[in-house]
């Protein structure tokens, strides 16, 4: 949507805040990961495999303080949120849990293996 709005810097400049909010997800689990590991006591780190997707839900919603303070910026500028933040943003919320309740299931999977043989 970004790309599709370049000539409108107003609505490109939140799309591309809101794709900078959602790229931070995993580097904020990986914080999470090394301050919990040291936490529990220097356990070994990543040494099981993947961990499971909701583990992936703290992270994401630390990273969506980041579009509270965006949309709280717009409030105080312009006196409401922008629709790219409330629409962009009621996905960005929601996409995490979905991704937590299918994940395992075998549609998931088959459509995973399927990107994977592509790949190869």
């Amino acid at each position: 949507m970004a790309i599709v709005n370049i000539r409108k810097p107003e609505v490109h400049k939140r799309w591309m805040t809101l794709l900078l909010i959602n790229m931070m997800t995993p580097a904020l689990a990986r914080v999470f990961l090394v301050v919990l590991a040291e936490t529990a006591g220097n356990a070994a780190v990543g040494g099981g495999g993947p961990p499971p997707p909701f583990v992936a839900i703290p992270p994401s919603l630390v990273g969506d303080l980041l579009l509270v303070a965006a949309i709280v910026h717009d409030w105080r500028t312009r006196g409401r949120p922008h629709p790219v933040y409330v629409y962009g943003g009621l996905v960005t919320l929601g996409v995490p849990f979905l991704v937590a309740a299918f994940a395992n299931t075998g549609l998931w999977m088959s459509m995973a293996k399927a990107f994977e043989r592509l790949a190869g």
